[in-house]
């Protein structure tokens, strides 16, 4: 089963997809939530 994040002990140099998705889907939301109707 894959790992949602990375161990802290792995330094690979892996891209942090989840990472970037988290902080686009929380700034779309907020932007979204508080766009004016």
């Amino acid at each position: 089963m894959p790992r949602l994040w990375p161990d802290p002990r792995d330094n690979s140099p892996e891209p942090k997809f989840f990472l970037w998705a988290v902080v686009v889907s929380g700034i779309g939301y907020y932007l979204l939530s508080w766009w004016p109707r």
